[in-house]
């Protein structure tokens, strides 16, 4: 993608949207250009049921591992609302230009957004971790989709893994265990 193509499409759950919608009337008057960048992303997203997001796309408190394309530098940041970052690095808020590009994309994205300094920068997703979420995901259940499937059948034992972890709740590890094919 070049810096001049339009942004990816996104994907927003339906309960990230609500909370977001909140903040936003509580931001008109006190940040308007914050609230119409977060505003205008919610505008071009994809609105789904949150059952229905796929594991690979970056959610409200998802951590993801992204690649600064321009530095080639790497960051792992979890994605969160005003006040729950307090200043820990590990944190990026939705309201920071960074979690606002953040939101919504899914694994081997990019996206242009305006870095410390006013200079422009191209990101692109590595990685996604979902959190556990009621009626989703739970305990050692979290679904990691990464970029290292370069097989068929790596990728194969990944989406094996990932549905038998969906329905069953047991931890990735040991299903995983079972999935791949023991070298005898």
């Amino acid at each position: 993608m070049s810096k001049s193509e339009a942004k990816p499409d996104i994907t927003v759950s339906t309960d990230d949207l609500e909370r977001l919608e909140g903040l936003l009337g509580e931001l008109r008057s006190a940040a308007p250009e914050v609230a119409d960048g977060l505003r205008s992303e919610l505008d071009r997203a994809r609105i789904v049921e949150a059952a229905e997001v796929p594991a690979d796309v970056v959610t409200m408190h998802s951590t993801v591992r992204f690649e600064d394309e321009d530095s080639h530098k790497e960051f792992e940041r979890t994605l969160c609302y005003p006040g729950e970052a307090a200043g820990a690095t590990e944190q990026v808020s939705i309201l920071a230009p960074l979690g606002s590009a953040l939101l919504g994309l899914s694994v081997g994205q990019r996206i242009d957004w305006p870095a410390p300094g006013g200079r422009t920068t191209r990101i692109r997703v590595l990685d996604v971790s979902q959190p556990a979420r009621p009626g989703g995901h739970r305990g050692e259940a979290v679904v990691r989709v990464r970029r290292a499937y370069a097989t068929t059948e790596a990728k194969n034992t990944l989406l094996r893994v990932i549905s038998a972890a969906a329905s069953h709740c047991e931890s990735p590890r040991s299903l995983h265990a079972r999935a791949t094919p023991s070298a005898k």
